[in-house]
């Protein structure tokens, strides 16, 4: 019966010790296969300077042109007293539109029409212009 016991806890015991050799063989997967597949598709994905260079462009406005207010229309109206200064009214809430797009002023007045991102012919950008180019028309 001793023997069984002792059979038993032991058996018991490389059970535990197999369970956590399959925990941490799916661990060492995890952390080194999946982001090495992921680096594979990272590296082979289209590349492009399009959003870099979108915020470029916006940071160089800034840095040298005039400051201009906000359209009333994006104000905060989370506060008291906003309403009162008109902050909100007119705005448009684009997930109430077909696509989720609704066409409003969101640059400053004298800025209105003035595109900083210009998406390339590359990968997922190409979808991007297009989607772009219809919401323009």
């Amino acid at each position: 019966m001793e023997l069984l016991r002792v059979y038993l806890k032991q058996t018991k015991i490389f059970l535990i010790a197999f369970v956590f050799a399959v925990a941490a063989s799916a661990a060492v997967v995890c952390l080194y296969q999946l982001p090495a597949e992921a680096v594979i598709y990272i590296a082979s994905a289209p590349k492009s300077n399009s959003v870099i260079s979108a915020i470029d462009q916006a940071m160089e406005a800034v840095r040298t042109e005039k400051t201009r207010p906000v359209p009333v229309h994006l104000k905060d109206t989370h506060y008291k007293g906003a309403e009162k200064l008109g902050h909100g009214a007119g705005y448009l809430y684009p997930h109430d539109f077909p696509g989720h797009y609704v066409k409003q002023q969101y640059l400053p007045d004298g800025m209105e029409g003035r595109t900083f991102y210009h998406p390339s012919d590359e990968g997922f950008e190409k979808e991007v212009k297009n989607i772009f180019s219809t919401r323009k028309k």
